[in-house]
């Protein structure tokens, strides 16, 4: 019959059904709210945004929620929710409340229709067009997470990224021009500054809102692929066509909320599983995502759960796909594909083969060089070097042999160790009576990642350390001091190749213990550290050499002879992994303090070797000198979790 026919008695019985079966209590109906148990008892949905729920209280009751919805589907639309069903703003857009429950809240009325068992005919008669344009544009036949590498160039996907790809066909590939025709569905923060330290500030302390929007697919590999040459990892999700659709209907749903962003657990990694969890409630996926969440602890959390990955595929970055082409060239034809790709008019080799695999090769090197102005298009050099090369290329009418770019097994995303990590240490020292000291150290980091943690997984030459802690317990005064504790460190070695001339760089901003005489007290200070250099390294980035120049602020009241003091720090490493579970790491330098009173350098050098146990144990050992050119060691167990 029609919703308006129901009466109230008819009504009051379904609500009753409803009691009877504790629907409210059943996990998907709190995961479609996204209701999760309060400390003291209780519940509180994280969807911020008022209009996700119908009843004044339903941000924290899911029993006065799920009442609200039965009685709102059912009733007949008013004028203003009949417009609002047929308007059709950007698709992409957060959804006004002016559409009907049926409409605007579908997951949700799917779930209390199976339960109640209620028939199609007791819904008010219309139709939802903007919903089932939505649905036409997901095409959903199957699922995917999609992860995307660590960019350290963009303090939003430093530590990678992780998306869900909806597949319009029923299988999971990520190869050909197939893949690009899927949409995909995409949490991010609504980001008000670009400022880094802004955005960390805010990231942190939930000031942004966070988003989900439905996006192409192939603007995501435009993005990521090819302008920010992030190799693409997609993990297939075995679910079954009413889970495929259940996730559809729910994005549509989350599309007229936000979410208070936190860039550490309330991210785009922690609200996509919450998602997934929505459509496969058995799954307990966010309770395997540990103390943070970051996109690969999505990941992990998907792969541990039993039967839901069932195939991983990958999608190189542009950088990958020019690097496995070189592989196929002579070195010596290198520099002409150099200057092919400043000159298009420039000569060719002899051989038809060699021209075509320099031309292409010179291609690929435009796209990555001048990425950003050839994906905005237009009239730029990018575009006119591209199209100049593809003419020539066209010219010699013979097919390119098909390019096959090795999938690195060892570095797939889930098999890395966990990010947060502990860690405790003997230690030896020079004692200010000639003496040693002895002592232990405990350190702790959020998150994730060091030159010597074992590589699978991570990138080889990146160290990106969030909230990286360690304090000093030794059988002299002070007993227990601080070390040091950072807001964040960052060391980017980019190897100097033929195809890629980028500048290594280094970060750092938090206080530390100035360790430069150990006959003194040792002062703590602010401080913070930008600098660049070059790197060297093999073809396997097995063994890299760097140099860097740093410039360095810091700043004490117990610092001597100036309660400031800048300084120029000069420094050389050399970082060898010797097994896939084995790097050493060696480097040393200078700090010149130019405008002291007193101006003068500090010398330091530092070795340090770590061996992995296990994915997430290690042992490490490390010899220090510094300062006054005394020298002291430790040896160490780090647990990651």
């Amino acid at each position: 019959m029609p919703a308006a026919e129901i009466n109230a008695a008819e009504l009051t019985a379904l609500v009753e059904k409803a009691q009877a079966l504790k629907l409210a209590e059943t996990r998907q109906w709190r995961r479609l709210g996204h209701w999760r148990p309060t400390l003291f008892g209780g519940w509180l949905s994280e969807a911020d945004g008022p209009d996700f729920f119908l009843a004044a209280e339903g941000k924290t009751d899911p029993q006065a929620e799920l009442e609200a919805t039965l009685r709102g589907m059912l009733r007949p639309p008013t004028a203003e929710e009949l417009k609002g069903n047929t308007t059709f703003p950007a698709l992409d857009q957060p959804q006004p409340p002016l559409q009907h429950p049926v409409c605007r809240l579908p997951a949700r009325v799917r779930f209390l229709m199976q339960r109640l068992e209620i028939p199609p005919e007791q819904l008010p008669a219309m139709g939802c067009p903007r919903l089932m344009a939505h649905l036409e544009a997901l095409a959903p036949k199957a699922v995917s997470l999609v992860f995307s590498s660590y960019y350290l160039n963009n303090p939003s996907s430093a530590f990678g990224h992780v998306l869900i790809r909806f597949h319009h066909v029923a299988n999971h590939t990520d190869v050909g021009a197939e893949a690009l025709l899927d949409y995909s569905i995409d949490f991010s923060a609504e980001a008000t500054t670009t400022n880094a330290v802004l955005y960390a500030f805010n990231g942190i302390f939930g000031r942004f809102r966070g988003l989900f929007s439905r996006v192409p697919y192939f603007y995501k590999v435009r993005e990521y692929n090819d302008y920010e040459s992030r190799d693409l990892w997609t993990y297939a999700l075995d679910l079954t066509p009413e889970q495929v659709l259940t996730l559809a209907l729910h994005s549509w749903e989350l599309g007229s909320t936000w979410f208070d962003y936190y860039y550490i657990d309330e991210n785009c990694a922690y609200h996509v599983i919450g998602l997934i969890e929505a459509a496969v409630p058995e799954a307990d996926l966010l309770d395997k995502m540990g103390t943070t969440a970051l996109p690969v602890d999505a990941i992990r959390a998907a792969v541990l759960q039993s039967g839901l990955v069932k195939d991983v595929t990958y999608r190189p970055s542009a950088r990958s796909h020019l690097a496995a082409r070189l592989e196929t060239i002579d070195p010596e034809l290198w520099p002409l594909i150099r200057a092919l790709s400043e000159r298009p008019d420039g000569p060719l080799p002899e051989a038809p083969s060699d021209q075509i695999s320099v031309l292409d090769a010179a291609v690929d090197l435009v796209e990555l060089e001048h990425a950003e102005e050839i994906l905005r298009g237009g009239d730029t050099e990018g575009t006119r070097l591209k199209q100049a090369l593809l003419s020539r290329r066209a010219a010699i009418r013979e097919v390119s042999p098909v390019l096959k770019v090795p999938t690195p097994l060892d570095q797939r995303p889930h098999l890395g160790h966990s990010a947060s990590r502990l860690g405790i240490a003997g230690l030896v020292a020079p004692d200010p009576d000639g003496g040693l000291s002895w002592g232990g150290l405990l350190s702790h980091r959020i998150a994730l990642h060091d030159l010597l943690d074992a590589p699978a997984g991570y990138p080889e030459l990146a160290q990106l350390e969030f909230l990286p802690t360690q304090i000093r317990v030794q059988d002299r005064r002070p007993y227990v001091s601080l070390d040091e504790a950072l807001l964040v460190r960052i060391i980017s070695l980019s190897p100097w190749t033929f195809a890629d001339q980028s500048i290594s760089w280094r970060a750092e901003l938090g206080a530390q213990t100035l360790r430069f005489d150990h006959r003194r007290r040792a002062p703590v200070v602010g401080y913070g550290l930008v600098g660049g250099g070059v790197t060297f390294a093999t073809a396997g980035q097995g063994l890299a050499v760097y140099l860097m120049t740093s410039g360095q602020a810091m700043g004490g009241p117990n610092l001597p002879e100036a309660p400031a003091r800048l300084g120029v720090l000069p420094e050389a490493g050399l970082r060898l992994r010797l097994h896939r579970r084995w790097v050493a790491l060696v480097r040393g330098g200078l700090a010149f303090y130019p405008w002291q009173p007193r101006p003068g350098h500090l010398a330091w050098a530092r070795a340090e070797t770590r061996v992995s146990l296990s994915r997430d144990t290690a042992l490490s050992a490390h010899a220090l000198m510094d300062g006054d050119l005394t020298v002291e060691g430790w040896l160490g167990f780090q647990l990651y979790y």
